[in-house]
Order: structure tokens, then C-alpha cells, then sequence
């Protein structure tokens, strides 16, 4: 069973996840970024003792922020520059922290789970991007457009500014979902009538 989660104010945690680097934003309903940054683990350390630095840190935003809509970039295998599977694995695991800990973190305080998964490639085009752009490219674009829109953020690193990218795309889908909801029971509602 879940609470009425308008008892706390709604806000969005967009993560791009990483092993190396964690970026993470947290945006309010209204979409103004409240915090972002990044979880950096060290390579050389033991794989269990990154995933619990991975884990504090998102258990202490889900607490800071107990009503959120987990927004999260999907996985999938980048046709630029190559990729290792065992790097995919790792990212795959951090993936499964979080949201091990979101959905935790919902069931223990009785909130509703609400996860968006998007692609790259759909986040490049929300935020007006052209997908056929190379990487190095997008990046510069992306840091521009989100300093345009935030221009008093301190965003420290391109992490961050990918996890605020997600953010602004996951925070687009979101709300035209609860618009198109509202147009199915107004649907319902004329049939009825």
C-alpha cells in the first residue's frame, strides 16, 4: 500500500550512472535544480567497498528527498569508440544499486514507485540536440544548453552536466505521461456520459 505522496513535495533524481563517476542533479517539480554532482569511486579499490560508497550516497538523497521520481539513463552498448563488456557489466550492477535502494527506500516510507528509464539518443533530442552529432560535440552542446538554463548552477564536472541532461529529458517524459493520463479519464469519463 502507498501513501497520498502529495504529504511531501515532489522532486526528481536523474542519474547518470558509472562506476568511476556517478553523476547525479535533483531537480524540484517546478524543474529548478536544487543539487547536483557526482560519486567518484577509485578504480583500484574493491568492487564491494565502490558499490557502498555508490549506495550511501544515493541512500542519503532518497532521504533527503523521500518523494522523488527516479529518472535514469538506459543502458545500452555505444557504437563510438568501442566498449568493454565487462565495463557494461559494472555499469549494469550500479544501475541495480540504485535502484535496489530507490525501491527500498518507497516500499520502507509506503511512496509509490516511479522510475523513467531513457536512452541517450531520445535525452540528446528532448534537449534539442541533433543525434548525428559526434560525442565530443554533444557534450560541448549539452554543457551549453544547461548553462543557458542554470546559469547560477556550480556544475562541477561533465557527469553532473549528464545526469542534468537526463533530468530536463526524464522531467519532459514524466509530465506528458500525466498529461496523457489525465486525457484517458477525460476519455473515460465522455464514454460514460
Amino acid at each position: 500500500m502507498t501513501t497520498n505522496d502529495t504529504s511531501q513535495p515532489l522532486h526528481f533524481v536523474a542519474v547518470d550512472p558509472s562506476l568511476t563517476s556517478t553523476g547525479f542533479a535533483v531537480f524540484d517539480a517546478d524543474g529548478k535544480l536544487i543539487k547536483c554532482g557526482s560519486v567518484k569511486t577509485v578504480a583500484k579499490d574493491d568492487l564491494d567497498f565502490r558499490h557502498k560508497i555508490i549506495m550511501q550516497v544515493f541512500m542519503g538523497l532518497f532521504y533527503e528527498y523521500p518523494n522523488c521520481v527516479l529518472l535514469i539513463e538506459a543502458q545500452f552498448i555505444q557504437s563510438w569508440g568501442g566498449f568493454s563488456s565487462n565495463g557494461v557489466l559494472k555499469v549494469t550492477e550500479v544501475v541495480g544499486l540504485i535502484e535496489g535502494i530507490y525501491y527500498a527506500h518507497c516500499f520502507a516510507n509506503q511512496f509509490s514507485f516511479r522510475r523513467k528509464s531513457i536512452l541517450p539518443r531520445l535525452i540528446n533530442k528532448l534537449i534539442g540536440l541533433k543525434t548525428t552529432l559526434k560525442r565530443k560535440e554533444l557534450k560541448e552542446y549539452t554543457r551549453q544548453r544547461i548553462d543557458y538554463l542554470y546559469p547560477k548552477a556550480k556544475i562541477p564536472n561533465q557527469d553532473a552536466y549528464d545526469a542534468i541532461a537526463i533530468g530536463i529529458g526524464g522531467m519532459m517524459l514524466w509530465k506528458r505521461d500525466r498529461l496523457l493520463e489525465k486525457v484517458k479519464k477525460v476519455d473515460k469519463v465522455e464514454k460514460v456520459c
